[in-house]
């Protein structure tokens, strides 16, 4: 399925294979100026201070949906967060598009940067809807440059992630 806003275009493709449901997403920028997509979430747990492009939050909505997403997300209000967990990004040039695949196991079981919040849905048996959502920011919005594992990767500062934007569409398997 694809969704076009006027500066990002988003087709995801899905292929469910016993357990494993794999997403292909494609991001094109249809704007003259630098994105950053959120598409880069650190992994909790060991491996805490690193981020791989496997990674996603899966998020049960109040009604009965699951969101699949690469973005940004703030604490819940009922989170006294000490540090943010922030994802880093990739520059996407004007007129370029990125793909990548991503592998989930099945049934999706909870993902989320604060789990503990007790603002979360309970996860549905068998969603409604599932749908994928990938946040980017203005590449005005970066302010430092890294290299992990070979990709290189941005930081975007935290007033621009306030104000993601996010672009979704369903996803069927």
């Amino acid at each position: 399925m694809e969704t076009k806003k006027t500066d990002l275009s988003l087709t995801v493709t899905a292929q469910r294979t016993g357990n494993t449901l794999s997403l292909t997403y494609r991001a094109g920028n249809n704007t003259k100026e630098t994105l950053v997509l959120l598409n880069r979430l650190p992994n909790r747990g060991a491996d805490a201070q690193s981020v791989g492009p496997n990674k996603v939050y899966v998020v049960p909505q109040a009604d009965g949906s699951i969101e699949i997403s690469k973005r940004a997300i703030l604490p819940p209000d009922d989170i006294d967060a000490v540090a943010l967990i922030l994802p880093l990004g990739m520059k996407l040039e004007p007129g370029k598009v990125f793909s990548e695949t991503v592998t989930l196991t099945l049934p999706l079981a909870l993902s989320h940067p604060y789990p503990s919040s007790k603002t979360l849905a309970a996860m549905p048996e068998k969603p409604a809807r599932v749908k994928f959502c990938l946040g980017y920011v203005p590449g005005a919005a970066v302010t430092r440059e890294t290299e992990v594992r070979g990709e290189k990767l941005v930081y975007a500062n935290v007033a621009a992630l306030q104000k993601q934007e996010l672009i979704c569409t369903e996803v069927t398997y």
